[in-house]
């Protein structure tokens, strides 16, 4: 009898370790390590949150995961390749660019760069991808049949962002500490020009319509309209205050410019250089891209945790999806039809399923993006490691076996009376 109820005992207690200390440890989502919100917005033409991928540890969760740690990791900005269907992302803080296989959703390997890597672009006219890199004054070239950095290009003081022109296929980096754009020939990598423009330059962007590039000076709270052809300031245009991220929207073909002090989007017909709209979004907006599948502008709202789409057409917000933290920079993959949301205080990726573009679509994309997309439709994502409760297989199992004990030592009981 003694020696029934010390085994009865010590199982209890197992039961109790299982129980109480093990299944919590992996049911991180729940306990604030992870945060798990429930897909809201679900519209199918606007999206929401199905995936999130979290950088540091490479693991992809359903839904809308908010990393409350993101492992000394940021996210930041991205570029996507057509040519292979990959996608780019700077982490500023890991010295490192991240590479994610759209086709998967997973990281498949990361390129360290030098410090402070930050904005990212890719040429199509030699398949490489551009970033810039804060401390060091350079841009890191990294080829991407290889992904590896192949070359530094020497520009301005704290180079933030970068672009191509496919009028001249040169490469148009903003150098926020000397307040000047600088041109580098791609072919050569090699600089050809260094064009001053407002104060503290950061976003850039082409406009295929009159052939301009446009960069916002955050600062000077303007926009410096730039003609490639003779490499000098032809307009400044007024927005709002501290203009961060800017995008071209080829349906109207007008500009979009994400004012990040003032909460809005400035828009600017790119015919006349003059602001035609002002749109209200969140708190902090940053950067900005179009979706060409459903023909909608989203706009990561750094301070609301939300990404703000717009409907073009009538230049209103339709829809609001919340994110991770510190949503940052936003991208388009027109194949498989996903907005791409690098959110940076939480290290990950949200991943909001849209609309693919269509054949019609693609071929205007392909005459009118400065990425001249081309490349196969990639396969669907493979489905996360997480089941449909939210909760890891890992912890089903051990609440599975805990249940088995516990099954256990109550028929155990009820057999010895």
């Amino acid at each position: 009898m003694r020696r029934y109820n010390s085994v009865r005992l010590v199982a209890i207690k197992a039961l109790i370790i299982i129980v109480v200390v093990l299944a919590p440890l992996t049911l991180l989502p729940s306990l604030g390590i992870l945060t798990v919100h429930g897909d809201t917005n679900n519209t199918p033409d606007i999206g929401y949150v199905k995936y999130t991928l979290v950088l540091y540890d490479g693991t992809l969760y359903q839904g809308n995961v908010v990393n409350n740690n993101n492992h000394g990791v940021t996210a930041n900005l991205m570029a996507y390749d057509p040519s292979n269907g990959y996608l780019y992302v700077t982490s500023v803080n890991s010295d490192k660019v991240y590479v994610i296989n759209t086709s998967t959703n997973r990281v498949i390997n990361t390129i360290c760069v030098c410090n402070n890597p930050f904005g990212i672009a890719y040429d199509p006219s030699n398949g490489n991808v551009y970033v810039t890199n804060l401390e060091f004054d350079v841009i890191c070239v990294i080829n991407t049949s290889t992904d590896k950095s192949v070359n530094r290009i020497p520009v301005g003081s704290n180079p933030c962002r970068v672009a191509y022109d496919p009028s001249n296929s040169y490469i148009y980096v903003t150098n926020c500490g000397s307040n000047t754009v600088s041109v580098i020939n791609p072919s050569t990598n090699k600089v050809v020009n260094c064009i001053c423009v407002g104060k503290r330059p950061i976003g850039v962007a082409y406009a295929p319509s009159n052939g301009y590039i446009y960069v916002t000076n955050c600062v000077s709270w303007t926009v410096s309209v730039i003609d490639p052809s003779t490499n000098n300031v032809v307009a400044s245009i007024p927005v709002g205050k501290y203009p961060f991220g800017i995008a071209y929207d080829p349906s109207n073909g007008y500009l979009y410019v994400a004012n990040g002090g003032s909460s809005s989007v400035s828009v600017i017909d790119p015919s006349t250089n003059q602001v035609v709209g002002t749109i209200p979004v969140g708190n902090k907006p940053l950067c900005i891209a179009y979706d060409a599948g459903n023909g909608y502008l989203y706009v990561t709202n750094y301070g609301s945790n939300t990404v703000s789409v717009i409907d073009p057409s009538t230049n209103q917000v339709v829809g609001t999806i919340p994110v991770g933290k510190g949503p940052f920079g936003v991208t388009y993959d027109p194949y498989n039809g996903y907005v791409y949301v690098a959110n940076a205080g939480s290290g990950s990726i949200s991943i909001i399923p849209t609309v693919p573009a269509n054949s019609s679509q693609l071929a205007e994309l392909t005459a009118k993006s400065p990425s001249n997309i081309t490349g196969k439709i990639p396969t669907p994502p493979a489905p996360p490691t997480t089941t449909s409760t939210g909760i890891p297989p890992v912890s089903l199992a051990i609440i599975g076996v805990a249940v088995v004990i516990l099954i256990g030592i109550v028929v155990a009981s009820i057999r010895k009376k």
